[in-house]
């Protein structure tokens, strides 16, 4: 089963996301670091069904609409420093290593700063540090490892394919420069969506607008109306398939 990791800076709505998407209870709040250790559970990606009547071995189809299951990591808020162990760093690193995509969530609305806390804030610089630090703690992993062949070993236990570290090598690691390497490894081995949340609120659409402008593909959400949206359907008060734009 695939395995998304919700990564980003605290206080963004990850844990609100988390519980949209697997409708698991968990702990939400408007202050950082509310996750301290990773929630884990299945959410599921909506495809068009191939067939009119599907009876799948894995997910659900729903109204025309294939669910395909996938394992969903909420891991703990990241923070300027988070490589030197700053913050929760070495935890949400590790956790994250285990993502085969990374699904970052931002506040669009730009209203925390860095670290979690409300103040002025910008979302596409959140997005580079995040990145940032991500790259720079593989870095230091590469650092210990001189030999090329326990380089493949190690980095095999970050979910990374010997096939992905050698295209690496040869696009990036003759220049002996680490954290360029570890760059370009982490676009090989770990796509990046960017989950621009709290689209509801006034204000965010300049900076949603901003973002698609990065170069990584960008899903317009808000956990907060997508969560009640599924309550109000589990509940027989609405009928409503997840994703979609309309209920009844």
């Amino acid at each position: 089963m695939t395995v998304l990791g919700l990564i980003g800076k605290p206080n963004v709505g990850k844990s609100s996301f988390f519980r949209a998407a697997t409708l698991k209870d968990v702990e939400v709040a408007d202050y950082p670091f509310t996750t301290i250790k990773p929630n884990v559970g299945v959410a599921h990606v909506s495809l068009p069904c191939p067939a009119p009547e599907c009876n799948p071995r894995r997910g659900a189809c729903l109204d025309g609409t294939r669910f395909v299951p996938v394992k969903l990591y909420d891991v703990a808020g990241l923070v300027p420093g988070a490589h030197l162990g700053k913050g929760l760093g070495n935890r949400f690193l590790d956790d994250a290593r285990q993502s085969d995509v990374l699904m970052m969530v931002v506040d669009a609305t730009g209203t925390t700063d860095a670290e979690g806390n409300r103040g002025e804030g910008n979302p596409v610089e959140d997005v580079l540090f995040v990145l940032e630090e991500f790259d720079r703690w593989l870095a230091g992993i590469i650092k210990k490892l001189r030999e090329t062949e326990k380089l493949k070993t190690e980095l095999a236990g970050l979910g990374i394919t010997e096939e992905q570290v050698e295209k690496a090598l040869l696009e990036s690691y003759p220049s002996g420069d680490c954290l360029e390497f570890a760059t370009t490894l982490r676009k090989l081995s770990k796509p990046v969506i960017i989950a621009a949340n709290k689209s509801d609120v006034r204000g965010s659409e300049m900076w949603i607008n901003k973002l698609q402008k990065t170069g990584y593909p960008v899903v317009v959400t808000s956990a907060a109306y997508e969560l009640a949206l599924r309550k109000a359907a589990n509940s027989g008060y609405i009928h409503y398939v997840p994703g979609r734009g309309s209920f009844e």
